[in-house]
This record gives C-alpha cells, sequence and structure tokens, in this order.
C-alpha cells in the first residue's frame, strides 16, 4: 500500500530575497541560506531567529553555502567567481578570499566529511579541490565536461569519489587521483537525460550502489554507479528539476522543481506516493538534510522553509506478552507498557488514554531502510524487510538473525512457516525450519502476496487463495487492486481492502461469501475474534462484525499504527509517528452480543445485553434496525416503541428494554 508520510512545518522565514542554497548544521539548531542578492544569513531554528547576517557579494548571487562544522566556518562560492571563508561567531570580515576562484561564476560547492578538501564546480566547466591546510592552494583541477558544472557531491560510501552534474547533459563520476571522468552516465546512454543535468545525490541509507539525477528534461534518474545503467527514470514534474536527496532516515526519495513542487518517492519500488508537500513558496531552489534527522530545510523564493518528514503510520508489531518490537531509523527497538489502566468502555466521546513504556531503541540495526516488520504467528521471530531485503531475528535477546534474503515481499503462514515474492511470476514457500519447500509460479503477474491460513496471492482483477502445503489453489475471489489483506485467527474471515473500500468475506460460506462492503478507506486493521478493528484514511477508530455496519468507536487526533495482543483481546493498542503508546478498551460486551446475534443464539445475546453500558444502547438500536428484523422506518415515536416491542418478543433483549 502507499507509504503515508507526515510533514509539519518546523520554521520558516520571510525574506526579500530568494534563498539560492541552504545547508543545516550537523550539531547545532542552525540554517545557513545563501540569498540570490549576495547574502548569506544564518538562523537558528529552534528559537526561531536570525543570528547573523553575512555581506560575502552584494549584487552577485550566493549559489552555494556550507558548513564546516569542525572548522566553525560557514562558506559561500558566489557567481562574481569568488569563494568566502566565515567564522561564523565573527561574520564582519571573511577569514579567507580565494579571489577568481574560476573564470565563472561558482555554482556548487561540496566539503570532505574528514579531510581538509573542498570541491567547487563552476560556469567555466571545471571543477577545483581546494586544500585548506595548504591555505587553499587548489591541489587538482578536473576536466571532463563542456557546459557549466552545477552541482558536485562526495560518495559517502567511498569518500575518495565524487560525481559531478552538468548542463552538457551527462554526470561524471571521479576520483580525487584523476584528473580525467573514471566514467560518464548519460552520454550514450539511451536512458539519459535529454537536457542538462542540474543536481546529483548519492543513496546514504541503502548499501546499494544508486545516485539520483534531477534535469532539466523535467525528470529524475536513478542511476547504478557500478554496472553505469539507468535503473529508473521518475516521471511527474512540469518543471526543471533543481534539486534531489535521498532521505537519511525514511525510505523516500525527494525531488523538487523550481515551481516549487516536491513529490516523494518510495526509495525501492520509486513508486510516487500520494504526498506532494506543500512548500508555501512559488518557487524552490535548493534543498539540504542532515544524517540520522527527519528534517529537511528548502530554499525558496521567499526564504527558507523547514519541515519535518515522518511515517504517517510508524512501524510496529505487537506479540502474545504485549512486547512491542518498533522500527526507527535504520533499527529497531523494543518495549512494553508498564500501565494497563485503559479507557473505561463506558466513557464515549474520551480521548484514548497514552499508556507510559519502556522501550530500548535501538536494540539492533540494519544495512537497509525498515520498510515493514512483523511477528510470527507464534511470537517467537521477527521479520524486518525493506530495500528489497528481509531479515528473520529470534525476538528476544540476543536477536540473533535465522534467516535472511532478498524478496520483493514476505509474509507468514499461521503454522510458523513464510513465503517470499521474489518476482511477479515466482514465489517460493518456507517451513519453519526456514526449509524451502516448494515454488509457485502463477500463469498471470503476481501484485501482491498476504499471509494466514492460507496463501493469498494477488492479481489486477483477482485473488487465489493457495493452500500453504500442497500449493494448489483452493479458491478464487474476484477483486480489483486489492491494496491489503487481513486475515482472521480462524482463518474463516478475510478483510479484503481496496483503495477507497473493503469488503468482509466468510471463505467457508457456500454461497455468496461477501458478508459486507464498506466504503472506508482502511489505512490499517487488525482481527479481534471475528471482529474487523480498523483505522481510516480521516482518522477514526472503528469495528465491524460480520454482516453488520461498521460501527465508529473514536475520532483519532493523528495517523496511528494498530496493535493487538490476541491472548488478550480486549483491547487494542496505538502508536503516533512520535512513538507514543496509547490504549483503547474495546466494547467488548457490544461486540459479543453482535456476534450472538448474527450466529442465531439469541437467548445468550439477550444475556450479554444486560451487560452493554446504557451509552452504548443507541449501538445496539442501530444494529437491530440495520438487521431490518420489524420492517419498520422508525420515523415517530411510535413506530420506535413498536419496533423495542418486535425486539423484546423474538427475544433480541430482554422484557423491559427501553432504547
Amino acid at each position: 500500500m502507499p507509504m503515508g508520510i507526515c510533514s509539519k512545518f518546523e520554521f520558516s522565514d520571510i525574506t526579500p530575497w530568494s534563498v539560492l542554497s541552504v545547508d543545516l548544521h550537523p550539531d547545532e539548531p542552525w540554517i545557513l541560506g545563501g540569498f540570490s542578492v549576495g547574502s548569506l544569513s544564518l538562523w537558528d531554528y529552534e528559537e526561531r531567529v536570525l543570528i547573523d547576517d553575512f555581506y560575502p557579494s552584494p549584487g552577485s548571487p550566493v549559489w552555494s553555502a556550507k558548513f564546516v562544522a569542525r572548522k566553525l566556518w560557514a562558506i559561500a562560492g558566489s557567481g562574481d567567481k569568488c569563494i568566502r571563508v566565515y567564522k561564523w561567531y565573527n561574520s564582519s570580515e571573511p577569514l579567507k578570499v580565494i579571489s577568481e576562484a574560476h573564470t565563472a561564476a561558482v555554482r556548487c560547492l561540496a566539503v570532505h566529511p574528514t579531510l581538509p578538501y573542498l570541491l567547487s564546480s563552476s560556469d567555466d566547466n571545471t571543477i577545483k579541490l581546494w586544500n585548506w591546510d595548504k591555505d587553499w592552494s587548489p591541489t587538482r583541477v578536473f576536466l571532463g565536461h563542456s557546459a557549466s558544472v552545477m552541482h558536485v557531491t562526495f560518495n559517502p560510501k567511498d569518500t575518495h569519489s565524487f560525481a559531478s552534474a552538468s548542463l552538457d547533459n551527462t554526470v561524471n563520476i571521479w576520483s580525487l587521483d584523476s584528473l580525467e571522468p573514471h566514467f560518464t552516465l548519460g552520454k550514450e546512454h539511451a536512458e539519459g537525460h535529454l537536457d542538462g543535468v542540474f543536481c546529483v545525490e548519492y543513496t546514504t541509507l541503502s548499501d546499494k550502489p544508486y545516485l539520483i539525477t534531477g534535469s532539466a528534461d523535467h525528470t529524475a534518474k536513478v542511476w547504478d554507479y557500478q554496472t553505469k545503467r539507468c535503473i529508473q527514470t521518475l516521471k511527474g514534474h512540469t518543471d526543471v528539476v533543481t534539486a534531489v536527496c535521498y532521505h537519511p532516515v525514511l525510505p523516500i526519495i525527494i525531488t523538487v522543481t523550481e515551481d516549487a513542487t516536491a513529490h516523494i518517492w518510495n526509495a525501492t519500488t520509486f513508486r510516487l506516493e500520494n504526498n506532494t508537500l506543500d512548500l508555501g513558496s512559488p518557487r524552490c531552489f535548493s534543498v539540504a538534510l542532515m544524517k540520522d534527522s527527519y528534517r529537511v530545510v528548502f530554499g525558496c523564493l521567499y526564504g527558507p522553509q523547514m519541515m519535518t518528514l515522518s511515517l504517517e503510520i510508524p512501524i510496529a508489531s505487537m506479540d502474545n506478552t504485549e512486547t512491542i518490537i518498533f522500527a526507527k531509523h535504520n533499527g529497531i527497538g523494543i518495549g512494553k507498557t508498564t500501565c494497563l489502566t485503559m479507557l473505561s468502555q463506558g466513557d464515549e466521546f474520551t480521548d484514548v488514554e497514552r499508556l507510559p513504556w519502556d522501550f530500548d531503541s535501538p536494540i539492533k540495526t540494519f544495512d537497509f531502510c525498515l520498510e515493514s516488520l512483523k511477528h510470527s504467528h507464534d511470537g517467537q521471530y521477527v521479520v524486518v524487510c525493506g530495500d528489497g531485503k528481509y531479515t528473520i531475528i529470534y525476538s528476544s535477546f540476543p536477536w540473533k538473525v535465522v534467516s535472511s534474503g532478498s524478496a520483493l515481499e514476505f509474509v507468514w503462514s499461521s503454522d510458523g512457516g513464510y513465503a517470499v515474492r521474489r518476482s511477479s511470476s515466482h514465489i517460493e514457500i518456507f517451513n519453519k525450519n526456514f526449509e524451502q519447500k516448494g515454488i509457485v509460479t502463477p500463469p498471470y503477474s503476481a501484485e501482491h502476496i498476504f499471509g494466514g491460513t492460507s496463501l493469498a496471492i494477488s492479481s489486477s482483477n483477482f485473488i487465489e487463495f493457495y493452500d500453504w502445503e500442497k500449493w494448489a489453489v483452493s479458491l478464487r475471489i474476484d477483486v480489483t487492486k486489492a491494496r491489503d489483506l487481513y486475515c482472521s485467527d480462524s482463518g474463516d474471515l478475510v478483510a479484503i481492502v481496496s483503495d477507497s473500500s473493503f469488503k468482509i468475506l466468510d471463505l467457508n460460506c457456500d454461497g455468496d461469501k461477501t458478508l459486507s462492503e464498506t466504503n472506508h478507506d482502511v489505512r490499517t486493521g487488525v482481527w479481534v475474534k471475528d471482529t474487523f478493528v480498523y483505522i481510516t484514511a480521516v482518522g477514526e477508530l472503528v469495528c465491524c462484525v460480520g454482516r453488520s455496519k461498521a460501527t465508529r468507536m473514536q475520532i483519532l487526533r493523528r495517523p496511528m499504527s494498530l496493535m493487538v495482543c490476541k491472548l488478550n483481546a480486549s483491547r487494542v493498542y496505538l502508536m503516533d509517528e512520535e512513538f507514543n503508546l496509547f490504549g483503547y478498551t474495546l466494547p467488548t460486551s457490544l461486540i459479543d452480543y453482535k456476534r450472538l446475534v448474527l450466529r442465531g443464539k439469541l437467548a445468550k445475546a439477550a444475556e450479554v445485553f444486560t451487560s452493554i453500558p446504557k451509552i452504548q444502547h443507541k449501538w445496539v438500536f442501530l444494529f437491530l434496525e440495520d438487521l431490518k428484523l420489524a420492517g419498520f422506518k422508525c420515523e415517530k415515536p411510535e413506530d420506535i416503541a413498536k419496533e423495542e416491542a418486535l425486539w423484546i418478543e423474538r427475544g433480541y433483549v430482554p422484557p423491559g428494554t427501553v432504547f
């Protein structure tokens, strides 16, 4: 399903001039901005104040501004061909001015993470390497482009190499040891850019050899710099792509155009997510991030705009002991509630209760960004997935890895086995000893797989259910574009979720298997016995029992993940994007009553009715009315009385009940 990204503005400042370049300090809450009029500004985004102004090149744009944190410097590259170095606590005069650093405008600067090196690129088609320990002498001049070099960046996995983007439509990959490029991306590639390349960045989270480029041809491209091939073209912009980046924490790519359209892409599937960031500006020129941070700052027409990005629904899973494992950055944490006092089921319009809980993070890290995690059915193992990989570990100390591999998708079976989808036509099945026991090659394109008591494989128009042991189709359900599937513990009931609706099916029913269909956009859900509990896209916490209409139990203030402990099905747990934990006690008496009525066990249902809080009687009324037991429309008080009397007569509620 689409990855929900939550964005929240943290800081902005209105300026009369365009911010062409931005940088984030790695240790202090500071933003450095370079302006079109030739000035620099330093902001504290926590205190929301302007700290200082620099005036390196009045009238000439500052195309690039960088922090050198270990030297307490701010460096500016300007349209007047100069590079200037400032101490940020003494900005009246530059510490160093490199006049005529290039023979044309300085377009980009890149600071080496450990060595005393600065790269600069220019409209004079060259790249220069400067050594500040040798009085800023130019130690290298790199020649290889035939037009302006708009961007340079060091490879974080191999800081002895770097990449450059040029208006000659190409990207060059260089080594600090050689004055000529190792190779060029796009020059003789049919998949290369059709216009000038404005920006280039390496991936930071994944161990894959990827970099991304943005171009005046309105596209961004993801390249494998080892195979020298373009692996994906990101289409969807209608203007020059001025800035691109891999997020340092989330598995996403951000691309920004000059018209301030900011797209978010899944960094694994390269799918355009539903989120388009509103930057609050008609134009955008640059973007900056910092390691292990959710913050992103954009350089815009009327000032800097900083926002925090996070997963709308955090990645978390609960086992049968109410222990929670959750994903944060590229690691997992573990925790457990220290207080199980929950919201009373009779308090209807009260917020869910925030719970204190103790957790350790991280207990284990991975070499990929986590996109999902889930306990096995018995809670003994946890699988973490991301970047086309999966790793199975023990769910308790010492968190030993028991199996790993590559897969597009991973699902557990109810007996501890699992399946992985290697491609759209190849699915492998493993037993609980991690041994492969079968392969399924469906004669159609498998878009998703789902686990549970059966292995479900979906195409664009149907879902087939396979027996885990025989690997044969046991059932086929026609459904268009299934996004998710939730299977009850018994395996009889499934909820199939599409983009704007879901249906509940009884797989053991001989006739029409559909029990209900509801026009709700389900973001996350769990089965609690025979009841499907879910959260909608608009933040409603809802439960649905069999053929009855869905009952909205609570309005949530923010997107949350949803978890349940199978051994304690009277409550659900919720977690928000800041890893706050909440609890909600389900209306279990009401749910039991509905289940008994739907099964025809009216005598038992009437007994359970007496334990339902009076404030929930209206839900019973709506439930029984929806079953059309009496046929009244209940438009008048006397109709309501007649219907109530008929329910008593038929045994749905005890004698003397008045709604």
